[in-house]
């Protein structure tokens, strides 16, 4: 399949700023309490200038755009590898783009590569989607 019949990528997300509330809801939500992510204290003892914003709040981020361009249901695989700190108040944009065509358990898929970045630090997550090309086809997406 050539680059032209694939469909769009969608458009870069960015869900704002990480605040000190979300991180303390993310916390009870998620059961992850680790205190770099939530007192200033602890994470000053650990050698940072504020709490730290958890890998997997800025992976969500990264899986919130996924399943909504390719559905819940057409997602048949993604991993992420966590590249960089992301500091509190700080903003990351997740980008999505479709690299090709595979095929995956007697399915045609796409390829798709997916990565977060945050202003001043640069890429803070990044990683590989498989989804469902017929599910994509099902959503209306320019």
């Amino acid at each position: 399949m050539s680059e032209d019949t694939l469909p769009k990528s969608p458009v870069p997300l960015s869900a704002g700023a990480f605040s000190r509330a979300q991180l303390a809801l993310f916390a009870g939500g998620s059961g992850d309490h680790n205190p770099i992510h939530i007192d200033i204290d602890v994470a000053k003892e650990k050698g940072f200038d504020d709490v730290i914003v958890p890998g997997m709040l800025v992976m969500a981020q990264l899986g919130r755009q996924l399943s909504d361009w390719a559905g819940p249901s057409g997602i048949r695989r993604w991993n992420v590898r966590f590249m960089s700190i992301t500091p509190v108040l700080s903003s990351a944009t997740c980008f999505t783009e479709v690299r090709g065509e595979v095929e995956f358990a007697g399915e045609i898929c796409l390829r798709v590569a997916l990565w977060a970045e945050v202003e001043g630090v640069g890429e803070v997550v990044r990683g590989e989607a498989i989804v469902s090309k017929r599910q994509i086809s099902k959503r209306k997406f320019a």
